[in-house]
């Protein structure tokens, strides 16, 4: 059984990409339209959702079926690797 990475779909991935989201939506808004502050408040903001979202996943509120890539190489189970059969693949 092939092992797929789960491309970030967690609490602590959404999260932060929403705050980031609205932090850029800001930040574009001051460029464009003033006050200046807002772009420096967006830009902040960015920040903040990036460490909202490192701090989340940290707190294990990232991806629930496997932890962060720790440069380990992924073992299948030991029934796979003995040869043994789970299923029929006629």
């Amino acid at each position: 059984m092939e092992q797929h990475d789960n491309h970030g779909h967690s609490r602590a991935a959404w999260t932060g990409t929403a705050i980031m989201l609205v932090a850029a939506a800001v930040a574009c808004w001051g460029v464009f339209f003033g006050p200046e502050l807002l772009l420096y408040v967006g830009l902040g903001a960015f920040v903040v959702g990036a460490l909202v979202w490192y701090l989340m996943d940290r707190a294990s509120q990232g991806a629930d079926d496997e932890p962060a890539h720790t440069g380990r190489p992924i073992t299948p189970p030991a029934s796979a690797r003995s040869g043994q059969r789970t299923e029929a693949t006629d």
